[in-house]
């Protein structure tokens, strides 16, 4: 005796159950069947372009999700899903333009989940007036790899504050890596966070005592503090490592003669 047929409703919180378990073949075929009887379906769409990233069939994710914004052009979680997606194609300034698209779309109207989807939830980043939308089905990446590519990116992109939760993201995940330390001191300085940008160099220079691209930056911080001696410090421990590096030295002098200066 054949199964009953599943109803539209039951297939789709059927596949979204599945998907959540991680039951990825199973649910991938439930929303294919359901395309089948609704080619228009944004939540199969969408969750498809979701399983196909995850598997990492990256072309068949962008193209599941660009027909997904065909049938719902202003959902920005749609727009966020596929700067992912193409930023693991590594097509840089196409995902910079969605994440634009993204946040156009979130800025212009509240954003309600289609049917069977779970409602966006918002992620809260150490600065609770930036917040990035994220959605249960389309999380970020967790590897650090992936998150500081989508760093960068959105760094690029001018997107600073974004930058800064990706980065903390995958510092949550490998809390020990001096660059994303250093990359978010950068960042933290570009946004006139300097006691934090301060604190996020110390610790990939703790990490890293011979890490001259932090030392350095961290002595020219120090400097635009107009804290001198703590500057020189910075500079003589990155020399003690390399001590014919040019820049370092130039560095040197500049500082040298405004401690004659101020002397």
């Amino acid at each position: 005796m054949n199964a009953p047929e599943l109803s539209a409703d039951s297939r789709l919180m059927r596949a979204v159950s599945l998907q959540q378990q991680g039951k990825l073949r199973e649910a991938s075929d439930l929303f294919r069947e359901e395309l089948r009887f609704n080619p228009m379906s944004f939540a199969a769409l969408y969750s498809m372009s979701a399983i196909e990233n995850k598997r990492g069939e990256h072309a068949k994710a962008l193209q599941y999700v660009d027909r997904a914004l065909r049938v719902m052009p202003s959902y920005a979680l749609a727009h966020q899903a596929k700067a992912i997606i193409l930023a693991a194609l590594g097509r840089n300034q196409e995902a910079a333009l969605s994440l634009d698209n993204a946040r156009r779309c979130a800025d212009s109207e509240p954003q309600q989940a289609p049917q069977a989807l779970p409602q966006p939830r918002l992620l809260e980043v150490s600065h609770p007036k930036q917040r990035l939308a994220m959605e249960v089905l389309f999380d970020l990446p967790s590897d650090m790899l992936s998150l500081y590519s989508l760093m960068v990116m959105a760094s690029q992109a001018g997107k600073p504050w974004d930058a800064l939760q990706l980065i903390e993201r995958g510092l949550a995940a490998m809390p020990d890596y001096p660059p994303a330390h250093f990359a978010r001191g950068t960042i933290l300085q570009s946004l006139g966070l300097f006691d934090e940008a301060l604190q996020a160099l110390d610790q990939a220079i703790l990490l890293q005592p011979d890490y001259l691209e932090a030392l350095n930056n961290r002595a020219s911080l120090l400097q635009a503090l107009n804290k001198i001696p703590e500057a020189f410090l910075s500079l003589q421990q990155a020399l003690r490592y390399k001590p014919d590096d040019e820049k370092l030295l130039m560095n040197t002098g500049v500082i040298l003669t405004t401690l004659k200066r101020n002397a």
